[in-house]
């Protein structure tokens, strides 16, 4: 009995997310109860790790939901999933049948139009939430940060925020790093083709660890990534007080069929999720917070000039809302929106107030 339970105990350890179709596992999906609180992701090969499992024992909660955005939402009650060892996700056949139109490359200034969502948790709870149309601008030294016009926005708070003294607010427009050609990969990360050659590996150059892939499907192909993790987290210290970035994971959708289609000018879809802890000069514990941004892209040029009326180099927070119609309905069109988790959904809905609107 002891030796079935302990067996038992490791397979549990080893909970992974697949894809229906072809049984391949699913990296970087997100973990929701039905409430609405974030609860980690799987690792990039799939796997629902065991400090995460843990969580996901003991949580206070009727169940989970498995989010991706390429898949279709799954959820699961707690009996069902404390006796599940594979987690099933059905790809999104909408975007399968979706013709995605591959752009032409030519020289200027990168301008990006797009619909962006952020939300954040803070102790798993939501408390801050935005959206809106912007404009990114990238200057052609690449060392600058882009510039941003918000076209229009909302802003949603938390009234029963518990942060006090130095807020933590990770919210607002989300401009997509677009480094991300091979030759810019290679610099960082040893790039290898799979058993097939529509996935290939991506591995810490000096680790050798695999944190990434690349994978070809269907007109589509994607790009997943940890830039940091919590065996080399980010610590900046400043005037007594400690940040603490333990992962960050981003995801990129780009038209086209092969690596070399790894090109900004075809990015139709770009998401990082991040975990920071935060401790301040006076707090005895630090505080943890998860922020998830993403961007729907509508339209990808070059210009010949770097416009100046709206842009700015700000992408944080404001501290009201800036809007004239109903965006977020419009967003809904773009082939790969996806609804939000319906528990962050619900908790958005019940929860957060949305900021006076200026206009």
């Amino acid at each position: 009995m002891l030796i079935f339970l302990l067996c038992y105990g490791l397979l549990k350890a080893q909970v992974k997310v697949v894809d229906k179709v072809d049984n391949e596992p699913i990296g970087f999906v997100q973990v929701y109860t039905t409430e609405g609180d974030y609860l980690g992701s799987t690792n990039e090969g799939g796997f629902l790790e065991k400090e995460l499992l843990n969580i996901m024992k003991t949580y206070d909660c009727s169940g989970f939901t498995f989010n991706h955005v390429t898949y279709l939402e799954v959820k699961v009650d707690k009996t069902t999933f404390n006796n599940t060892e594979v987690i099933y996700l059905s790809p999104n056949v909408r975007l399968l049948n979706e013709a995605i139109v591959t752009n032409k490359r030519k020289k200027g200034f990168l301008k990006i139009r797009g619909y962006y969502r952020s939300y954040q948790f803070n102790e798993n709870k939501l408390e801050f939430y935005s959206d809106g149309k912007i404009e990114v601008v990238y200057n052609s030294n690449l060392k600058k940060a882009p510039l941003v016009k918000r076209v229009e926005e909302r802003f949603f708070e938390n009234p029963l925020n518990k942060q006090s003294g130095f807020i933590i607010n990770m919210t607002g427009p989300i401009t997509p790093e677009i480094q991300v050609q091979p030759d810019d990969l290679s610099k960082l990360y040893t790039v290898s083709e799979l058993t097939s050659s529509d996935k290939y590996s991506l591995k810490n150059l000096e680790t050798n660890k695999q944190i990434g892939h690349i994978v070809s499907k269907e007109n589509f192909i994607r790009l997943e990534l940890q830039t940091l993790s919590r065996e080399s987290p980010k610590i900046i210290k400043a005037l007594g007080n400690i940040s603490v970035i333990d992962y960050k994971n981003e995801y990129y959708i780009f038209s086209g069929t092969t690596p070399s289609d790894l090109h900004p000018i075809n990015i139709n879809y770009h998401k990082w999720t991040q975990n920071l802890r935060y401790k301040g000069k006076k707090d005895n514990a630090f505080s943890p917070f998860e922020a998830v941004k993403e961007i729907f892209i509508d339209s990808i040029e070059y210009i010949e000039a770097i416009p100046k009326d709206g842009f700015s180099r700000f992408t944080g927070t404001e501290n009201n809302s800036n809007y004239t119609t109903e965006f977020w309905k419009e967003a809904e069109k773009h082939p790969f929106y996806q609804p939000l988790p319906s528990g962050v959904a619900e908790s958005l809905k019940n929860n957060l107030k949305i900021l006076p609107n200026k206009r």
